[in-house]
């Protein structure tokens, strides 16, 4: 039998059993890769001819191999954050010390982080964690912008979907009160009345008669409801008739039953009260789009645009977060990210937070208080709080640049400069 007896000798077993653990810190090479078991083991890899070509080559670009090793241990602690752990604010060590279970991971000495509070620190001002210094130490969160994402999505739909039903029951009011006017109106003119002359001015006349034979009036929605109800002539001074010239543009686009039946009740109000005749362009739209639902809608629209500024002062109202710790307490905007998330650093402890400005609430100082106005027209722009209205929930400021008096702002339109 040889020397060595082979791979199932007790020494052999031994060797592979001490090589499956971890070893010491102070006897690993991260350029090398290697793990020796002793001090004797880690002195002869450093004299070794490899050993030397790879710090020649870490000696002439020192910077590039540490921000490697760095970005490659920042992803593969987050990832073992993500998966394990998810969202739920656990202790930074708890994490490390997962991390290190790995027998092949990166060694944070090899990076730019001395210790692991510096590498939480930093992950809590980028914004990749929710971290919190308490008494046993650092604790983090992974922040999942997807779901932030996904809610705001679900929200968009949601409101499109209540503002297309508001739009189809408006629509629907106007045609039902639309198609009763008209059938009293028809009633109306079909009783028998004596040929009428309403002079508008001493040049033109307009003149109303019936016709003597009268088709059966269809009602709304079967046969033709555009049949001519009156017949309207215009006459010059010398009292003949005028012919409408063509249009320009080729023949009239064809309206639909329910625009011609408003275009002939706007005409007939218009006549008799003796007013300018509207716009021949006008049609349905144009009267829904002037109604008050409209006006509030689009009125609407301002509170789902991004609001958050860098600078200004901010309440957190969602309760969620830190499990309430944060709720009523101020802070400060840091940063804003993709328009409607922001990093906020709380006035009393410090900590750095990254938040939707759906848990945010606008800060309103006393009058004589500077703010940061926040909806447009004098979005960006500095004013001072001059009164506050309580009961109309309005503030009326002061701009600084013009010192031009806005009234009626609301608390939501602009917020405290911290």
């Amino acid at each position: 039998m040889g020397k060595h007896g082979g791979s199932m000798t007790a020494a052999a077993i031994s060797k592979r059993i001490k090589a499956k653990g971890l070893g010491r810190l102070r006897w690993y090479c991260q350029m090398c890769e290697k793990q020796c078991r002793d001090e004797n083991g880690f002195k002869n890899h450093t004299q070794s001819n490899g050993h030397q070509r790879q710090l020649s080559l870490f000696s002439e670009n020192p910077h590039e191999y540490i921000g490697r090793f760095s970005e490659s241990f920042q992803t593969e602690f987050l990832l073992v954050l993500r998966r394990r752990y998810g969202t739920s604010m656990v202790s930074a060590n708890t994490v490390y010390q997962e991390y290190i279970k790995d027998r092949d991971h990166l060694h944070m000495n090899a990076t730019r982080w001395t210790t692991l509070s510096d590498f939480v620190k930093e992950m809590g001002r980028s914004g990749l964690c929710r971290v919190e210094d308490r008494e046993d130490g650092w604790w983090m969160s992974f922040v999942d912008r997807s779901a932030a994402e996904k809610d705001r999505k679900a929200r968009d739909i949601d409101r499109m979907r209540v503002a297309e039903e508001e739009r189809a029951e408006n629509m629907l009011k106007k045609q039902l009160e639309m198609a009763k006017h008209l059938r009293e109106r028809r009633v109306d003119m079909e009783s028998p009345s004596p040929q009428k002359e309403v002079h508008v001015d001493r040049h033109v006349s307009v003149e109303m008669a019936m016709h003597e034979k009268r088709r059966k009036t269809p009602a709304v929605g079967e046969g033709n409801a555009l049949a001519a109800a009156t017949i309207v002539r215009h006459k010059n001074t010398s009292g003949q008739l005028t012919k409408r010239k063509p249009s320009r543009f080729g023949k009239a686009p064809k309206l639909s039953a329910l625009e011609e039946i408003m275009r002939a009740d706007q005409k007939e109000i218009q006549r008799t009260k003796g007013g300018a005749t509207p716009h021949p362009g006008g049609t349905q739209n144009d009267a829904i789009r002037s109604s008050p639902v409209e006006a509030k809608r689009a009125g609407k629209a301002d509170y789902e645009k991004p609001w958050i500024v860098e600078g200004i002062l901010v309440k957190m109202i969602n309760t969620a977060v830190g499990n309430g710790t944060f709720t009523g307490k101020k802070g400060r905007i840091i940063e804003v990210i993709d328009n409607y998330g922001a990093q906020v650093k709380m006035i009393d402890s410090k900590v750095l937070l990254e938040v939707d400005q759906d848990d945010l609430q606008t800060v309103i100082p006393k009058p004589g208080g500077e703010v940061l106005l926040l909806r447009d027209p004098h979005r960006g722009k500095k004013a001072v709080v001059k009164s506050i209205n309580i009961e109309s929930f309005s503030v009326t400021a002061i701009l600084a640049e013009t010192g031009e008096e806005i009234r009626n702002i609301e608390y939501e339109a602009m917020s405290r400069i911290a």
